[in-house]
């Protein structure tokens, strides 16, 4: 989804970790100007550990992907507006293809 629309990406509460990391100096920062490769590894690293949520914003649109995990659990939810947009079933469409499931509340 970065790569076709305008996003903000975000790395958020970190203060729900209380060890310091390499990527802590990222919080709250928008990290859209970065390679694909140098987000990849920053996302998979922080996900893997379970120390921050990963927020990618979404303006134009507008919708919200928050990523989480810690050691028991990985949630993504989408925040939208409208859940008949081309975004939205694209979502759908790949959590569906991944083996995951889509539930929506109003």
């Amino acid at each position: 989804m970065i790569s076709y629309y305008d996003a903000e990406i975000y790395l958020t509460n970190f203060a729900d970790c209380p060890k310091q990391t390499k990527y802590n100096s990222l919080a709250n920062k928008n990290l859209s100007n970065m390679s694909f490769d140098s987000l990849s590894e920053i996302i998979f690293s922080v996900l893997s550990e379970g120390i921050v949520t990963v927020d990618v914003l979404f303006a134009q649109k507008p919708f919200l992907i928050e990523a989480c995990a810690d050691k028991c659990e990985f949630t993504v939810n989408v925040y939208t507006l409208s859940m008949e947009d081309d975004e939205t079933a694209l979502i759908k469409k790949t959590a569906t293809a991944e083996g995951f499931f889509v539930r929506e509340f109003a």
